[in-house]
């Protein structure tokens, strides 16, 4: 999974509102369009559950200060898809907290 250019270096999409994304195996790009009812949340806890065939993800906001959460969105992902995901998160944040920020 890879964004295109334009989504990696500003934060954002690009100016069609879509990103680029390789498809399984690398070959072959889709291109992904949200919708204008689309907004970004807020998460501040996630929850994962496994099963055989699933790796769920419970992105949730916990209100500070107390014990309560929201559920805002749930994902479910083949196991290939979170290893996958996992490599792509783990690539990411290293290249850009050591390019950004000093790890005292």
């Amino acid at each position: 999974m890879k964004a295109s250019k334009d989504y990696e270096e500003s934060g954002q999409p690009d100016k069609a509102g879509g990103q680029e994304v390789e498809g399984e195996g690398g070959e072959q790009e889709i291109h992904v369009v949200s919708p204008n009812t689309t907004s970004a949340l807020y998460c501040n806890s996630v929850q994962v559950n496994v099963t055989d065939d699933a790796v769920i993800l419970q992105m949730v906001y916990v209100r500070p200060g107390t014990k309560q959460g929201v559920l805002l969105s749930e994902v479910a992902l083949s196991p290939q898809h979170a290893i996958r995901l996992t490599q792509v998160i783990d690539t990411t944040v290293k290249r850009h907290f050591t390019r950004h920020l000093s790890l005292d």
